[in-house]
């Protein structure tokens, strides 16, 4: 029937906000103890001992978290595949919104071990990374929400760009419609 592409669309959009929230509170969340772990537990100098200098100790565990955090994105591509069958979705949204999702979880890595750094305290970092992810993504979405009902182009983030893509049908164009969903976020 003609509904069934609409069922898919809304299945896909609802995947595509989890994954979004997921990646962004993952990383953190598995970030935050790397480096602030390893100093309480006192084997960060044996670390240095072996021979890793501060970078390679911190953009190492930062890939290991990042890898962890993409592998659950990974376990979606599933859902994702058979919400195709519904129709309504284009591989363009997909992709364009599997790797704003990746992107958004090497920034909530990132986020988490800058966080794990500077703050000794787990209760802390976690605090600060939800108010950071909150005020990068959420705040700008609020905000253009709350003014008149401002179109997405006048906001910014991983949030901005799945709902380019989902809501606004950026991609419906085709293939090459989907720089614009990127630029026009």
């Amino acid at each position: 029937g003609s509904g069934v592409p609409r069922y898919g669309r809304a299945m896909f959009s609802m995947i595509a906000w989890l994954q979004i929230a997921g990646v962004l509170l993952a990383g953190p969340a598995l970030t935050l103890g790397a480096v602030s772990g390893e100093r309480r537990r006192g084997t960060l100098g044996i670390l240095t001992l072996a021979g890793f200098g501060p970078a390679s100790i911190v953009f190492g565990k930062c890939a290991a978290r990042l890898a962890a955090t993409l592998l659950v994105l990974v376990t979606t591509v599933p859902i994702a595949l058979f919400v195709f069958a519904y129709g309504g979705t284009s591989p363009e949204e997909a992709v364009a919104v599997y790797a704003t999702c990746a992107c958004a979880a090497a920034w909530s890595c990132a986020l988490g071990m800058l966080l794990s750094v500077l703050f000794e305290e787990g209760t802390a970092a976690m605090v600060v990374a939800l108010t950071a992810v909150a005020l990068v993504c959420g705040l700008p979405l609020a905000v253009a929400r709350g003014v008149g009902g401002a179109s997405a182009s006048t906001w910014s983030g991983p949030l901005a760009v799945i709902h380019n893509v989902l809501e606004l049908g950026l991609l419906a164009d085709g293939p090459g419609a989907l720089r614009s969903a990127w630029v026009a976020s």
